[in-house]
């Protein structure tokens, strides 16, 4: 996946548009990145930044690639 295709991506499942996404806003068809959110969620706070939204981007293309 391209920069720019993880860049469209996060902001298409980012709704409420505040730069972060939250477990609620991974769709169901996502499911691994459902299941090891906190894997990804870096900081701990319960959202991803783009930045830990890239890193799950990088390992897991192929379900982003399936996610409606």
């Amino acid at each position: 996946m391209t920069p720019m295709e993880s860049t469209d991506a996060f902001l298409s499942l980012d709704r409420n548009g505040d730069m972060g996404l939250s477990r609620s806003e991974v769709p169901s068809g996502m499911p691994l990145l459902r299941a090891r959110f906190g894997r990804y969620d870096l900081d701990g706070d319960h959202r991803l930044t783009y930045s830990e939204f890239a890193n799950y981007t990088d390992l897991v293309p192929s379900e982003l690639a399936r996610s409606p």
